[in-house]
């Protein structure tokens, strides 16, 4: 559905959920079932290693009467506030920009207003970069997402490769946090691409990441929302008999149930 939303029959699936991660391969709008890989590395993990973070800096504790008042709720809202963001790492940085300068630097470590029940919050932004690198980049004893993906495309054919490393769709909750593509999109290309001898004449050497098309202009930058948009395009397909419809006057008779008993 992912794909098939993002207007392709043939693509990569990076799928960032609650509790999982999952990448598969999707060919010809069929799942390659022996390419699904899954990952424990996500939103709920970042939420944590978030909190750990905040309860590890003493000035933003200050802000507290009681440490405690750090709750998941707090810092599930900070996540999702639009301030924890990824931001290429200082390397990165350096090879895209070469003219920072101290004054930069010193804007960057100014602390971000965050505004929970009624009172603001100074949140360090070292602490707001770095959290979500978490997923890129999580502890030795998980996979990085960037080898994950690696290791799903080699699973399929070496000929259907080119589609999977030129059409990435990244879905759910936590691909929301920005620089999310740009940051990958630097990891795969200087970590996978670059480092691999594996690749034939045949394989792409650049990575692309899908987006929603354009004639969905009600969905501009949703693409996290592609399954549901993708889902919508079947059912109209499939669904489109006025047999499947429910009429008002049967919802009033029956009520909800109607949607699920209704038959053709």
């Amino acid at each position: 559905m992912t794909v098939f939303g993002n207007g392709a029959v043939s693509g990569l699936v990076v799928d960032i959920g609650h509790a999982t991660t999952t990448v598969s391969a999707v060919i010809d709008s069929c799942i390659v079932p022996s390419s699904v890989v899954q990952s424990p590395v996500a939103g709920q993990m970042l939420t944590e290693h978030l909190r750990t973070l905040l309860l590890a800096d003493e000035g933003f504790v200050a802000q507290f009467d009681d440490p405690l008042q750090i709750t998941a709720e707090f810092v599930t809202a900070l996540k999702e506030s639009g301030l924890c963001k990824f931001e290429l790492s200082s390397a990165a940085a350096d090879e895209a920009d070469n003219d920072g300068d101290a004054d930069a630097s010193a804007a960057g470590n100014t602390p971000a207003t965050f505004e929970y029940a009624d009172k603001k919050y100074n949140i360090p932004k070292v602490v707001l970069h770095t959290a979500p690198e978490l997923l890129i980049h999580p502890p030795s004893t998980f996979t990085p997402l960037s080898s994950i993906i690696k290791q799903v495309i080699l699973m399929c054919e070496a000929d259907r490769r080119v589609p999977l490393w030129e059409n990435i769709n990244i879905v759910g909750g936590s691909s929301q946090i920005a620089g999310l593509k740009e940051y990958l999109q630097f990891e795969l290309e200087s970590t996978v691409l670059a480092t691999s001898n594996i690749f034939a004449t045949s394989q792409a050497r650049e990575v692309k990441f899908a987006s929603l098309p354009d004639y969905f202009s009600g969905w501009r930058n949703c693409d996290h929302m592609a399954t549901f948009v993708g889902a919508c395009i079947v059912a109209k397909y499939t669904l489109n008999d006025p047999k499947h419809n429910v009429t008002r006057a049967e919802y009033n008779d029956r009520g909800p149930s109607i949607i699920h008993r209704k038959e053709p």
